[in-house]
């Protein structure tokens, strides 16, 4: 599985977001648990970043599909 760029809340943290990279948002809550040291850190995973590549390609592709 490929690893993806997580944004992620922390209670107790509310001028911070958090980002790592991990395969899915339980393995980035926990990583950013294990980086606090706070194993009971209540984590709000806000949404998996979309990598910009990915976002031209899908505006690339609506371009294309318009233009026919």
């Amino acid at each position: 599985m490929k690893n993806r760029k997580f944004e992620i809340e922390v209670a107790g943290y509310p001028n911070y977001r958090f980002k790592t990279y991990a395969r899915d948002d339980v393995e980035a809550s926990v990583k950013i648990k294990c980086f606090l040291r706070k194993p009971d850190a209540e984590c709000t995973v806000l949404s998996p970043a979309l990598p910009a590549e990915y976002v031209r390609e899908i505006e690339s592709c609506r371009t294309q599909v318009v233009g026919l």
